[in-house]
């Protein structure tokens, strides 16, 4: 394996992490804003 591909799999694998990351998090705060929002109703 060249080492073009080892950083090109390292960075595809960074990418699919922070993803998911932001994945999880904007689920997480969905359900916040729209608890924020009953608070300030």
């Amino acid at each position: 394996m060249t080492d073009d591909k080892i950083q090109s799999q390292v960075v595809c694998g960074a990418t699919g992490i922070n993803r998911q990351i932001a994945f999880i998090a904007a689920q997480g705060l969905l359900p916040l804003r729209k608890g924020m929002a009953l608070l300030n109703a």
